[in-house]
């Protein structure tokens, strides 16, 4: 048992933060801002003493009716239906609720109406639930080396920066069915394959929980494949025709070696809004850079032959066929022998990326188990509860213990 399970089951500790959340989309994932924007719900469970006095969660209790003897059904288990609860004033629990705060968000705002706190007949009394929903825009280092064939984990972090706070630590939120990790089936990224995302809850070096959101994506490569990098291959191709032109001919040879040469710097005007702006080059930089080098060096062989046909006519005269020849071979065959080179590194650099992100998906299954373990140890050394119910809450009574039933 860790010490802070000591101190917990001692009394000692401080009552941990049960969180969880559901995410209902992510969109805007800019590789050029280090950017995206989500739109969630975080919930929360923790313990009020003031709370554990309440008249209706006592006379639930103990008499398994509420404090005017109202008596509603429960189910084969003994249990009330999850969506029958008593909602509260915020207020009521200001000094106790845990007041987090977006580590990574440049932008977040609360969506105005949604913050609702309730009791919960299936608690233990003191025991109060918050559910509150957020919009905003997060920051997200991306390591962009393998774009656009890279896979990303987009993170939330939550903080407790609080002093009042000091001392507390996050657990695993769970409903009635599981942990509360949960992203709508309706959120689909048309650039993106997304997976279950994932939470972990952690303490960093200040002493202050920590509670981290994953959620991972493999980029869809597709549309750079088809827009840039068989534009740029054809592109850098067509610099092969020179070759068909009179080598003593060197304004016509120049004219359409730099005519695409000066398509190839358009096109990377035209694309570089869409590109991440980073120090190092990415693969999608290897290619088209790759790609116009290749014709900057066709571009120079023909202003070489073009200099030995005015200069030593009788020279070329002689050597016009082989050095022609062997220069075409040549470049031809370095162009062909880095495309199949670029091939088989994408692929590799694919399977690494994928694998790698699947490494921490299966990393984060022994993590969850391990959260899984801290979270059943502090139950049974605390006061001990039900599982949490699921589902958007319906009045149960109203914030002075009136017995207000909703259907």
């Amino acid at each position: 048992m860790t010490d802070t399970m000591a101190k917990v089951a001692s009394g000692a500790g401080r009552t941990p933060i049960e969180i969880g959340f559901t995410i209902y989309s992510v969109t805007n994932i800019d590789p050029v801002s280090q950017s995206y924007d989500a739109d969630l719900k975080i919930f929360c469970r923790w313990h009020d003493g003031g709370m554990a006095r309440d008249p209706d969660m006592v006379s639930l209790a103990q008499d398994g009716c509420f404090s005017n003897g109202a008596v509603l059904p429960r189910d084969a288990n003994g249990r009330w239906p999850h969506y029958i609860v008593k909602e509260i004033d915020a207020a009521l629990v200001e000094h106790s609720r845990p007041h987090y705060q977006f580590a990574n968000a440049s932008d977040v705002s609360a969506v105005e109406g949604t913050l609702v706190t309730y009791l919960s007949p299936n608690d233990k009394p003191g025991f109060v639930r918050s559910e509150e929903r957020f919009r905003g825009t997060f920051f997200q280092q991306m390591e962009l080396r393998a774009f656009p064939f890279d896979a990303q984990t987009l993170k939330i972090n939550l903080r407790l920066p609080r002093r009042s706070d000091a001392g507390r630590m996050f657990v695993q939120f769970h409903n009635s069915v599981g942990p509360q990790i949960e992203m709508k089936d309706w959120v689909r990224l048309s650039e993106w394959i997304r997976y279950a995302p994932e939470a972990n809850t952690y303490t960093d070096s200040k002493g202050r929980a920590r509670y981290t959101i994953s959620i991972p994506l493999v980029r869809r490569y597709q549309y750079y494949v088809w827009s840039i990098l068989l534009v740029m291959c054809g592109v850098s191709f067509l610099a092969f025709v020179s070759f068909a032109i009179n080598a003593d001919d060197l304004p016509g040879r120049s004219s359409h070696v730099l005519t695409l040469l000066l398509t190839a710097v358009a096109f990377k005007l035209v694309i570089s809004d869409i590109l991440p702006k980073v120090s190092y080059w990415t693969i999608l930089d290897i290619y088209v850079n790759c790609m116009f080098f290749m014709m900057l060096v066709i571009a120079v062989e023909n202003g070489m032959v073009g200099l030995v046909a005015s200069r030593a006519p009788h020279l070329f005269e002689e050597f016009e066929l082989p050095l022609e020849v062997g220069t075409a071979a040549l470049v031809i065959t370095a162009w062909a022998a880095f495309h199949v080179w670029f091939v088989c590194y994408i692929v590799a650099t694919r399977r690494s990326e994928t694998q790698h992100l699947a490494n921490k998906l299966t990393g984060s299954e022994a993590t969850a188990a391990l959260h899984e373990k801290r979270r059943v140890e502090w139950q049974q050394h605390s006061a001990g509860y039900e599982p949490l119910g699921a589902g958007e809450p319906k009045l149960l009574g109203d914030a002075n213990g009136e017995p207000l039933l909703r259907a």
